[in-house]
C-alpha cells in the first residue's frame, strides 16, 4: 500500500496542472490566416495567489513552446495576438497562470494556420485607395485576400497605381464598408 501511494504522489508531481484557468478561445479547430489579429480570451476558474499570466504558441501540436507574452496583468484576460509567419495544422495555444507555488495552465487544441495565397492566374485585380480605420469583408461565395500596396497597370486607368490590394475570384461578391 505504501508503494502504491508513493508512485500515486510521483505521477501527480510530473503533471502540470489543470482546471484552475480556462483557455476560451482559441479552442481549436478553427483556421488563421498569417498576420491575423486573433484575440485570445481566458477566465480564471479557481483563484489563487497568482503573480501574472504567461501566453505560449507551438506550431508543433505541444512538442516546443514559444513566449507570445510573459508577465501579463493579473486583471488582464485577452491579449490580441497577430498570428506569426507559420504555416501549420498543428498550432496551439497555452495559458499559464503564474503561482508563488505551482503553475496552473490550460491549452487548446489544434488549430491551423494558412500561409497568404500568391495572387492566381484566374483572379481580378481591384486597386484603390482605402482609408478609414476599419475594413469589413462580408464574402457570398470563395475567399478574399488583401496584400501590400505595389505598382500595378490597371484596365481603365493609364497610370500605375500604389494601394491595398484585394484578390477575388471571378463571381464573387463583397461588400467592403470603411
Amino acid at each position: 500500500m505504501k508503494n502504491y501511494l508513493t508512485l500515486i504522489l510521483l505521477f501527480a508531481l510530473e503533471l502540470q496542472a489543470y482546471g484552475h484557468v480556462e483557455l476560451i478561445r482559441p479552442q481549436g479547430g478553427e483556421v488563421f490566416t498569417v498576420g491575423e489579429e486573433v484575440q485570445v480570451e481566458w477566465k480564471v476558474i479557481i483563484p489563487h495567489d497568482f503573480q501574472n499570466w504567461d501566453l505560449l504558441f507551438s506550431p508543433d501540436g505541444g512538442q516546443s513552446w514559444e513566449a507570445i507574452q510573459t508577465d501579463i496583468s493579473i486583471d488582464v484576460l485577452t491579449y490580441n495576438w497577430t498570428v506569426p509567419d507559420v504555416a501549420t495544422s498543428q498550432g496551439r495555444i497555452q495559458i499559464v497562470q503564474d503561482n508563488s507555488s505551482m503553475d496552473y495552465a490550460d491549452i487548446s487544441e489544434d488549430f491551423t494556420i494558412q500561409d497568404i495565397l500568391p495572387p492566381s492566374q484566374n483572379a481580378l485585380f481591384i486597386p484603390g485607395t482605402l482609408a478609414g480605420s476599419s475594413i469589413n469583408l462580408n464574402l457570398q461565395s470563395g475567399q478574399v485576400g488583401l496584400y501590400d500596396g505595389f505598382l500595378t497597370n490597371t484596365i481603365g486607368y493609364n497610370q500605375d497605381m500604389l494601394g491595398p490590394t484585394i484578390l477575388l475570384d471571378k463571381g464573387q461578391d463583397v461588400t467592403l464598408n470603411v
